[in-house]
């Protein structure tokens, strides 16, 4: 694939602002793959708009977006190997994002530009005057057409509504895919994408309200949980309620499970218009109030469950009970959740695939603020029914879809039941780094040195080296980044080898650097003289037993299996493998391990590693700030 490593701005003059850009806001962006595949079509060069006939928009609210990957700066990042036959084929990814333009703002220059991308790139605004989308073929990114101009597109845009921005991006040619940065311009002032992944559904207090069903049987364990932001306290607002058993607002956060049965209160006062987290739990003896993941109140005085329809904003058997503000992360469980749990896991995103969830609603559907009329079902991800939306507005910021203020971590998938203690022991010494492979364990202590674990001695043996990055292959050679040049220990020599990188990874039967410039190459052993091109840019690396390639890009997990890169749920800082277990530090800074039973998610391991590393016995082995840990016994 061709890239563009220059800066290309598509100029778009629209209105001008009496207010500030502050108002203008840009929603995070979502990537869709398109369900075109591999198009067989000839391109007379890279990024012919003739290519576009074969593109096909999905609309806003199709299953198929999804958050796009990111850097480490926040900047939309794809870059994948590519197959194609070089202007023979075409393959289409879209980017879409939601910019809301108040009435009153004055926008002189809308400008779009991409740091880096190839081979073709159209810019698409939809809105009530276009509902079909209005671009400008002026304003196409073309791999060999360096300067696109400034494009008026004012016509284009409305002011006091949410235009849908899409970007139809296309590959044309084999080798590689990239689009990184898609960078929004207001007169001249970068618009920040809002950090908030999601969003939340707002209630207008006056009569809209969710139907969920009967979601627990009669006699049922429970937890109910929220994040909830009121706007107005009165009355008795209701959260998650069904007619015999509520969790609503009384003066403070209350809860009961008959309605003849004795209120559960906390004690604390509520704040208006400032997201708290909320949940109650019932084990068939206690029932817990929780505020921001700490207890409030218990009881052990309620009757069991009465089951019913639950509602959602609302007491099933009265209209004085709707509730005004807005709610996100919405779940119920069919057993008592742990403190550590709530706790834990309030600000995370879940898979939706926890034991125990009975139903998820993350409210990331329609467009924040946009025309949502077409959506009566509020949809539960992946696992329980849709809820019926009633009586909403679904236009505009109040009673509708709108973006929550409140982020929320992409936090690695897991079973939400930590996995069991497994004793680690502290071991001798202190170090920023440890390494595992073939038969041996290593860390880069706190003086830069690398140091090996001498099984028989039970003590660190100095290994003469000073080194930033250090990796054991399957044949017990050692690799070394020292400043960046790459060395390899193997029999009885060290030896300078080709490139300059910046970390080595070993694993399975494959050596990997990430050199200087940022990519992934792997070592040819069969002429034990060059490295390979692995066409991506990724912060860590890892190799598991069954020579499958894991990377964390930003904080986007994937998987190189079968021929292909795959995404992986949940996000993370590093990967790491060894014996027959696969790890991340998780965007949270917890050890999770990948479940290769399921293949879809990560258990929590317990433990705050800043390293980590699993040798040929599957015995784990960490860093937690220099104190060296292990599961290794020493006696």
């Amino acid at each position: 694939m061709k890239q563009l490593n220059f800066f290309i701005l598509l100029v778009v003059a629209v209105f001008c602002c009496s207010t500030s850009n502050a108002q203008i806001t840009v929603s995070p962006w979502q990537i869709h793959e398109g369900k075109e595949g591999t198009i067989d079509f000839v391109t007379k060069f890279h990024g012919d708009p003739d290519a576009y006939q074969k593109a096909s928009i999905p609309s806003a609210t199709d299953g198929g977006w999804g958050t796009a990957p990111t850097d480490a700066n926040g900047k939309v990042n794809i870059n994948r190997r590519s197959s194609l036959r070089c202007n023979q084929q075409l393959d289409f990814t879209y980017f879409q994002t939601s910019v809301n333009i108040p009435e009153n703002s004055r926008v002189d220059k809308f400008t779009v530009s991409y740091n880096q991308a190839d081979d073709g790139a159209r810019v698409y605004i939809f809105n009530s005057a276009n509902p079909q989308g209005a671009f400008d073929a002026a304003a196409d990114l073309q791999y060999n057409k360096k300067n696109t101009g400034n494009v008026d597109l004012k016509s284009f845009v409305k002011k006091g509504e949410v235009n849908r921005v899409v970007i139809v991006q296309f590959d044309d040619c084999g080798g590689g895919n990239t689009l990184n940065g898609i960078n929004i311009e207001v007169n001249g002032e970068l618009i920040e994408v809002a950090k908030d992944p999601g969003q939340a559904l707002h209630f207008n207090g006056t009569g809209d309200y969710v139907q969920l069903g009967e979601v627990l049987p009669k006699g049922a364990n429970y937890t109910k949980e929220a994040w909830v932001k009121f706007e107005s306290l009165k009355q008795y607002p209701n959260i998650l309620s069904s007619g015999p058993s509520a969790l609503w607002i009384e003066g403070t956060l209350a809860a009961m499970n008959n309605g003849l049965g004795k209120k559960l209160k906390s004690p604390n006062k509520i704040e208006l218009n400032k997201w708290m987290h909320v949940a109650v739990t019932w084990d068939g003896t206690t029932m817990v109030l929780y505020e921001n993941g700490r207890e409030a109140a218990r009881s052990t005085d309620q009757p069991a469950y009465g089951g019913g329809e639950i509602q959602m904003g609302k007491w099933p058997t009265a209209n004085n009970t709707f509730f005004n503000g807005e709610m996100d992360e919405v779940r119920i469980w069919d057993y008592a959740r742990s403190a550590e749990q709530i706790s834990g896991n309030k600000d995370c995103e879940l898979s939706g695939k926890e034991k125990g969830l009975v139903a998820y609603y993350q409210f990331n559907q329609g467009i924040a603020g946009g025309d949502n009329k077409n959506i009566d079902k509020l949809e539960s991800t992946p696992v329980g029914k849709a809820g019926n939306l009633k009586n909403f507005a679904r236009t505009g910021m109040s009673s509708n879809f709108i973006l929550t203020g409140q982020a929320r971590k992409n936090c690695p998938a897991e079973s939400m039941t930590p996995s069991v203690d497994p004793n680690w022991k502290q071991m001798p010494g202190a170090a920023k780094q440890v390494i595992a492979g073939g038969t041996k364990v290593f860390v880069i202590g706190t003086d830069d040195r690398l140091y090996e674990w001498n099984f028989k001695t039970k003590a660190w043996v100095n290994a003469g080296r000073t080194v930033n990055s250090a990796a054991v292959d399957m044949n017990n050679s050692i690799w070394t980044v020292e400043g960046t040049t790459i060395m390899r220990y193997k029999d009885g020599a060290w030896t300078k080898m080709p490139g300059a990188a910046k970390r080595v990874i070993a694993g399975g039967t494959k050596v990997f650097v990430i050199g200087t410039d940022d990519q992934l190459y792997e070592w040819n052993f069969k002429t034990d003289n060059n490295w390979t091109r692995a066409g991506v840019f990724p912060v860590s690396a890892a190799v598991d037993m069954n020579n499958s390639i894991w990377i964390v890009e930003g904080t986007t997990i994937r998987r190189y299996k079968d021929g292909a890169w795959n995404t992986m749920p949940g996000a993370a800082k590093q990967v790491f493998a060894g014996g027959t277990k696969v790890f991340v530090i998780g965007t949270d800074d917890q050890l999770y391990e990948w479940n290769f039973k399921t293949d879809n998610n990560w258990t929590r391991a317990g433990v705050y590693p800043v390293s980590a590393a699993v040798d040929v016995n599957n015995t784990i082995w960490t860093v937690e700030g220099t104190t060296i840990k292990s599961m290794y016994s020493l006696n």
